[in-house]
This record gives structure tokens, sequence and C-alpha cells, in this order.
């Protein structure tokens, strides 16, 4: 694994996979919130791609199913709303990506999302 991450470099264009779970917390209520409209969640990709070191070039969105779990001592059930993204992204921050590789991105990471896939542009 290592020598492909010192293989990855800054302008370097590779096609991505990311099952995400778009949300942002509510001021008010300081719940987490589903983004549910396309907008949003274009709005939210972008966010996360400056804060991840890369840019979209292009994406294609597939509704994914709800994740459903429970936390301890919790009587409701926790619900996630997921979605596959997947197009071509240009790395722009090299530490801040391979970052994004080994940890994940966004919330849900405990459940599934988060996971950023990569694999050369062909």
């Amino acid at each position: 694994m290592q020598k492909m991450l010192d293989a990855l470099t800054v302008g370097q264009l590779l096609q991505f996979r990311l099952k995400a779970n778009p949300s942002k917390r509510d001021k008010k209520s300081h719940k987490t919130v589903e983004l549910w409209r396309m907008e949003e969640q274009q709005q939210w990709l972008a966010r996360q791609a400056v804060k991840h070191g890369f840019a979209v070039h292009t994406v294609d969105w597939i509704p994914n199913t709800k994740i459903y779990g429970r936390k301890p001592n919790q009587k409701d059930p926790i619900r996630i709303a997921c979605v596959l993204m997947q197009g071509v992204l240009e790395i722009t921050n090299r530490e801040l990506f391979i970052k994004a590789l080994c940890e994940g991105i966004g919330r849900g990471r405990a459940y599934g999302c988060g996971l950023l896939s990569i694999a050369k542009l062909t």
C-alpha cells in the first residue's frame, strides 16, 4: 500500500468512489440532519473536497439504502442515509488526500460510510 501512496502527486487525476452520509449539524437542535436535495449534497461534497485535498471534476450520484443501528443505552435507532458517489477527482493537497484515504470522509464512518476508493483513470 505504501508504494501506491508514494505514487500520488498533486495534479494527478483519479477515478473515485465514495459511499457517504451527506449531513450537517443543525445549529438550533444540535442534531445531525441528512441532506436530501442534490444541490445540498453537491455543496457538501465540494466542502469535503477542499477540506480533504482534492477537487471533483465529474461525479455521478447513486442513491443507496439507509443503514440502521443503535447506540448502547439509547432507545431510538440511528438512521443513516447513504449515497454512492463516483467520478473523477484531482489531488490538490497530497498530505490531506492521503489522510482522507486512510481515515475516511464525513460522518457515519462507524457504519461503513466515508470510504474513499481510488483507481487509475482509464
